[in-house]
């Protein structure tokens, strides 16, 4: 191999210094060392400033480097334009506070930047205070260009006719909550009993109900021991809901019935979250 000249010697020991930099700073970070700059450098520090070091209060040494040795080896200016662009001090976000419409009835959320309120399922309207039910029922609504839900129920919150032909999946055996679409339990135990008749929008239920979810919500025959063609396939028995031990009727029941629905949880959904 033939012998380096005289003339290459110095370059070739230029390039070998700068590698050695480099990989100095390379092992140096891979070993935990941090790299930081100081605050000094992000209000236009020069870059002539000379780098140091120090030792944090953990004893590890910390090296400040100038924007030079932070870009060195970058092609293009945007690493050192970056390291030297002027520091923009914080400033507090703006306070929204537009009021709302009726300070939306109480019910829903109002956005301050907007002045817009984001009402809860049941009510609608610019200060939600309108109804905006969600019935359960046994067909979907066939005329698009209606704004009136379909519905399946009867002033009682319950199902108009269960031989009726149709399913849903808010289709119910229970009592529906016709502001969400959910079915809960019906009878005197864990049934659910509506707010009273022409209450306002929203108003809570007297007595909240056990969960009537899932396959629970329909059923595969009647109380006379009819079959409903909606529920004969993967409906419980009536039993298994209104029976002795049945779900709606104690408090362990037989069967356990889904509770796959936000906002509750537990064995016999019960919890509230």
């Amino acid at each position: 191999m033939a012998r380096k000249s005289r003339s290459q010697r110095p370059l070739f020991a230029v390039w070998l210094c700068c590698w050695a930099f480099t990989c100095s700073i390379s092992i140096h970070g891979v070993a935990g060392v941090e790299l930081h700059q100081h605050q000094s450098g992000w209000a236009g520090a020069s870059s002539s400033s000379d780098s140091s070091s120090d030792t944090s209060a953990g004893g590890s040494p910390t090296i400040h480097l100038t924007s030079l040795q932070r870009c060195y080896g970058v092609r293009g200016r945007h690493c050192l334009d970056y390291y030297t662009q002027p520091y923009v001090a914080l400033k507090q976000p703006q306070v929204h506070n537009k009021p709302c419409p009726n300070s939306c009835s109480g019910r829903g959320v109002c956005h301050g930047d907007t002045g817009l309120c984001d009402c809860p399922a049941g009510v609608g309207g610019r200060d939600c205070s309108s109804p905006d039910l969600r019935p359960c029922t046994n067909q979907y609504r066939t005329d698009k260009s209606s704004k009136q839900p379909a519905s399946h129920i009867g002033p009682n919150k319950r199902d108009k006719d269960w031989t009726a032909p149709g399913w849903t999946q808010s289709r119910c055996v229970g009592v529906c909550d016709d502001a969400t679409g959910i079915c809960y339990c019906d009878g005197p135990h864990f049934g659910r009993v509506p707010a009273p008749e022409g209450s306002a929008a929203g108003s809570p239920p007297i007595r909240p109900g056990r969960l009537l979810h899932g396959n629970c919500q329909r059923l595969s025959s009647d109380d006379k021991g009819q079959p409903l063609s909606w529920g004969v396939q993967h409906g419980m028995s009536y039993d298994e809901v209104y029976g002795a031990q049945g779900w709606c009727t104690v408090d362990t029941p037989r069967v356990r019935c889904s509770c796959d629905m936000d906002g509750v949880d537990g064995d016999l959904c019960q919890l509230v979250t």
